[in-house]
Formats: C-alpha cells, structure tokens, sequence
C-alpha cells in the first residue's frame, strides 16, 4: 500500500520504523525519549491513553486531528467527512483526551475471548456456564479430570483480570464513582469510566484501601480464580499446553485466531467464548451484569510535532486518509486475520465473527495499567505476582499497594495540576450504603412505571 502511495506521490518516501516491543502504558516513556530528542516520527502507533498525560501537561508533542476528520477523505468516493467511514463511531470518538481533542485514528478493534476446546468439552459433558459459580464448578471439574482449565498470561491475569472483576465488584456505585461526565459521544462508549484524574482523587478518598471491603474482594475473587490457571505463572509457552489438548482454555486475544486457523498442529475443534458475571449469590458485591470488554481500538495511529516541525503534516494527513480507505484498510488488516477493521465497506474475516458479537458489550469502567503511569504498572505487577504466588498474604499485599496508590496519585496531581473536586465523598460504609439505597429505590419506581 505504501508502494502505491509513493507511485502517486513521487517525490514522497514513507519509511516504516523497527520500534522496541513494550506494553503495559510503558509505550509512552519509550516514545517520549524519542520526541525529546526530535527523532520520533511523523506518524506512531501506540495506545492513546500513554500520550494523555503529554496532553494534559500541554507538552505540545501531539497534533489533534479533529480539522482533518471533517475534511472529505479524497480516496473515498463520495466522502464529505473522513470522519463518517469509520465503521464504530462509539469508539473512534470516545478516544479523545482529556483536553476534548481527537489526536487518535482508531485503525481497528481487538477483543479478549477464552478459546475453548470443544472435543474437551463434549468428551467430559460440560457446557459452558451461565454465570461465575457454574464457571468455578466447569473448571475444577477439568482439573479433576486431568486438564489444566484455564491458561492465561501472567501480564494479563494482572490487567484483562483486575479490570473485569473491578468492573463486576464496582459496577452498581459507578454512577457515585464516575463524578467527572463525559460527553455525550464519549458516554456512548465510556458507560461510567474512571479517567486518571477520576482515579486519582478516588484514592485520595480511600475508595481504593485496604479498609474498603468492596476493594478487597477483586483481589479475594481473582486469588481464588488463579486456582484454576496452570501452576506456574511465568511459563514460556502457554500455546504449547493449548495445542497439545493439555489445556482445555485459554483466555488470549483475537490475533490468536490466526494461529489457530492456520497452525498444522490443532486437530481438534475450538471455538471462542466469554466470561461470564458473578452473581450475588457468590459475592455481596456483585450483582450479575453482564461482564464488559477490555478490549476495544487495536491499532491507533497518532501524529507527532514532527510533521509538523519538518513541514509535513498536510503530506502526512494525506498518507493517513489513503490507508483508511476502505480498499486499502482492507487489505492490511485482513491479511492478517487477527483484528477487526474500523471502516464500513470492509469485510471481516469469518473466524473473527465471535469477537465482532463480543466487543459490542460496555466497556470497562477503568484500565489500571495504563491510567497510572508505568512505574506503578510494573510495582503492581511484581506485587501482584508475589501475591497470586502465595508469596505474600492478602493484608501484605493490600498494604503495600495502597501506599503505591497514593504515592502515584500525589505524582499525578501535583504533575497535571488538578483540582480536588467538591462532589466526591471520602470512602465510608455509611456513604455507600446510602447511595445503594437510593438507586435501589429509583430502579423501583423505574420498574413500576414500565409495569
């Protein structure tokens, strides 16, 4: 595609960049060394929470795109806005920062889902569960029976984990959590998320402390979870134990699809599917809401002060609006097979199909690996494995990520410089009982008025 490009642009090279392999919000130290030292390129590729923090403290490293989305994309046909081709507006604009501007072209969508083997499956007569308790009772039956339940990866058990049982812990005081609204756009798709800033002062409040027992018990429910994961957290082949039918699931990312479709070794059938709530009935916190995503933008492609500094950012526009269109967005990403494409008028790789049904859900009420910055991230995650690997004890463990909460909240305030907010609560039972009551009691009426 970029070969075509320079064809029709002669006297235009584009260049494709070998970039250090880091996740986790580090991305963004990463690139920062390289727009210090002017060498970033025009156009990067990175999760556009790690570059908010720039926006907030106005580093002006970052071109917002908002102009150039309303201007017609000429390689469409009939195109007024290159806005309107992308296929989920939900997502394209709710990946705005926080100073309200668009810098992200939300390229395609990854989703999370548990590979299953079905032949496992139908051999021990288990279906898949309907909600968590049934889910515990699947998976010590396949451990009984000689499998390893559930594969995952120690960075994910640490990230997808906490922000799916976070979620269903926390879903019914979101609405007291979330006091800083968003857009309407942006609330199409951010159902109640907690911003950086929104966490921040949260835990100022001891929303997120030891003596908060809701806070405990996402850390009680995915130590007990980790029971049924292999034994050793830090493998180096999880799909070894998947392709050898070893394992009966395994909870990966829609990229895993093409090695499963195209890999000699899987001679059995698999299929894709997702957790399912916990219900009251296994955790006084919960409430059975269908669990959300963790998912959602895949590739995200920004523009640096580069292109402009060097006097290419119409050139680098251009390039950006000819790999969005749909003839060419097509071809890159379905090459692959491993993502779903973000513009109408391209067809989705049939074994992608689940994850098209799965990314439809809310989204997750908060993203703890990349709202805090990466000296946190990898604090928590050492912890967070000494913890799962019995190493330290729950209270240990709660301790000590609450005094990382708090130094890293100091940080992130004093750094963006923002102000404590008159409508949030400090942390007490008495609070949030209150505030259950009253939404129980709304939810009433609600019900009464449909009846």
């Amino acid at each position: 595609v970029a070969d075509e490009y320079e064809a029709q642009h002669p006297d235009v090279c584009i260049e494709f960049l070998t970039q250090a392999s880091i996740a986790g919000g580090a991305e963004g130290e990463f690139i920062r060394t390289q727009l210090l030292g002017g060498v970033a390129p025009e156009i990067i590729s990175m999760n556009t929470e790690a570059m908010w923090p720039d926006v907030e403290q106005k580093k002006g490293w970052w071109v917002p795109l908002d102009s150039f989305l309303l201007k017609p994309n000429p390689y469409v046909d009939g195109n007024e806005r290159w806005i309107d081709i992308f296929r989920n507006q939900a997502l394209t604009q709710a990946k705005r920062a926080m100073d309200g501007k668009l810098y992200c072209i939300t390229y395609d969508i990854v989703e999370t889902g548990i590979f299953y083997n079905k032949d496992i499956l139908e051999q021990l007569q288990l279906s898949l569960p309907a909600n968590w308790e049934e889910f515990q009772e699947m998976q010590s039956h396949l451990r009984a029976a000689g499998y390893i339940p559930l594969l995952i990866n120690t960075f994910n058990e640490r990230d997808w984990g906490i922000d799916l049982i976070f979620d269903q812990c926390f879903y019914e005081i979101l609405d007291l959590l979330d006091y800083k609204k968003k857009s309407e756009t942006e609330e199409a798709y951010y159902q109640g998320y907690l911003t950086p800033e929104e966490l921040c002062w949260l835990i100022k409040k001891d929303w997120f402390a030891p003596k908060n027992p809701r806070y405990r018990e996402v850390f009680r429910i995915l130590r007990q979870w980790r029971n049924h994961w292999q034994l050793d957290l830090t493998p180096n082949d999880l799909t070894r134990l998947f392709l050898q039918k070893r394992a009966a699931m395994y909870w990966n990312g829609s990229w895993f699809v093409r090695r499963m479709k195209l890999d000699p070794m899987v001679d059995f059938k698999w299929a894709v599917w997702y957790p399912p709530p916990i219900p009251k009935s296994f955790s006084p916190y919960c409430c059975g809401v269908p669990q959300c995503v963790i998912g959602g933008a895949g590739v995200q492609y920004h523009v640096s002060r580069r292109a402009i500094d060097d006097d290419e950012l119409e050139q680098t526009i251009d390039f950006l609006m000819f790999i969005t269109a749909p003839r060419n967005l097509g071809r890159i990403v379905n090459e692959a097979g491993m993502l779903i494409p973000n513009v109408a008028d391209v067809n989705l790789d049939e074994n992608l199909k689940p994850f098209e049904e799965i990314v439809q859900r809310r989204y997750c009420s908060v993203k703890w690996f990349y709202s805090l910055g990466h000296r946190f991230t990898d604090h928590y995650g050492r912890m967070a494995e000494l913890f799962l690997g019995d190493g330290i004890s729950m209270d240990e463990f709660m301790e000590n990520l609450s005094e990382a909460l708090h130094r890293t909240a100091d940080e992130q305030i004093s750094k963006a410089g923002w102000q404590e907010p008159v409508n949030v609560p400090r942390w007490s039972p008495d609070i949030e009982q209150k505030f259950l009551q009253k939404r129980n009691s709304q939810l009433t009426v609600r019900e009464d008025q449909n009846e």
